[in-house]
């Protein structure tokens, strides 16, 4: 008999939900914040709490600049889960995170999302087993 397809659902990597990798949809592109000027000591994660504030945050993207004033300074970009997270987080601009005022506008470009890891619903059902059992031994 011939073996029947395993199912998968896609798992994306810590800090990075989706539903599609590659360039982000216009939908998405409306909830994105650009986040310019974002010092190299900052993490994905400080950005993640900074900007949690103004709404949930979906997706975060931190990539390596080029020398401002000849200090190097990253860029971000935030995809919120709706377009009142994106409008609170517009209100940040020109605010301090770590040493440098931060430049915050709507991006313009679409960012691409990496591939999701493909993880087969046996293995899925595994993991949420799992976890049912360490939350009803609390």
């Amino acid at each position: 008999a011939a073996a029947a397809a395993t199912a998968t659902t896609p798992q994306y990597a810590p800090g990075h939900v989706g539903t599609t990798a590659g360039c982000q949809t216009p939908a998405e592109m409306s909830r994105t914040v650009y986040v310019g000027n974002v010092a190299p000591s900052i993490t994905h994660e400080q950005l993640k709490v900074y900007f949690g504030v103004c709404g949930k945050i979906v997706f975060v993207k931190v990539c390596p600049g080029k020398l401002v004033d000849v200090e190097p300074a990253n860029y971000a970009f935030i995809e919120f889960a709706d377009v009142t997270g994106l409008n609170n987080a517009l209100q940040l601009n020109g605010s301090t995170l770590g040493d440098r005022p931060l430049r915050v506008g709507k991006a313009k470009n679409p960012i691409v999302k990496p591939a999701p890891t493909v993880l087969p619903d046996e293995l899925v059902q595994k993991k949420k087993a799992l976890i049912s059992e360490r939350l009803a031994a609390i």
